[in-house]
C-alpha cells in the first residue's frame, strides 16, 4: 500500500526538519504577494484582516516560532506590490525552493501554484 505524511506549519520550519533527498513530489500554494487588481477584496482591506487575525490567539501550535497564520511564510505573503516588495516575495521564494530542491529525490517534483500577475517573481526566485 502508499504510504504518505502530511505535514502541516510554516513550510520553512517543516522541510528544515526533512532530511535531505526524502520527498518525492512538493505541492505547494504558497503565498502570491499581490492584491486583486491592486485593491482590497471581500469587502473588507487585507491589512484590517491580517490585524484581526494577528489578534486572534494561533489555532495551530508548534509549527515554528512565529506559529499558524503568522509565520515566516503568512509575513512573506503580505500584499506589496512595489519593486522592493517584489523582490523580498522574490527573496522568500528563493528560499523555499531551495528548501524543496534539498528535500526533493532526484526525479522529484514540484507543483507550485501562483498568480498570473507574479509567476515571473516566483519563477525568477526558482532559479
Amino acid at each position: 500500500p502508499m504510504e504518505y505524511e502530511l505535514h502541516l506549519g510554516d513550510c520553512l520550519y517543516v522541510m528544515r526538519s526533512l532530511p535531505a533527498n526524502s520527498v518525492h513530489i512538493v505541492v505547494t500554494d504558497p503565498p502570491y504577494g499581490i492584491r486583486f487588481m491592486g485593491k482590497s477584496w471581500d469587502g473588507q482591506d487585507i491589512e484590517d484582516r491580517a490585524a484581526y487575525r494577528a489578534s486572534m490567539p494561533s489555532h495551530v501550535e508548534a509549527c515554528g516560532p512565529n506559529g499558524g497564520h503568522r509565520s515566516i511564510a503568512a509575513e512573506a505573503g503580505k500584499y506589496d506590490l512595489t519593486p522592493a516588495g517584489m523582490r523580498a516575495f522574490q527573496a522568500f521564494t528563493l528560499d523555499w525552493a531551495t528548501e524543496c530542491l534539498r528535500v526533493l529525490k532526484p526525479g522529484g517534483h514540484l507543483l507550485s501554484f501562483a498568480a498570473a500577475r507574479t509567476y515571473h517573481h516566483m519563477a525568477g526566485g526558482y532559479r
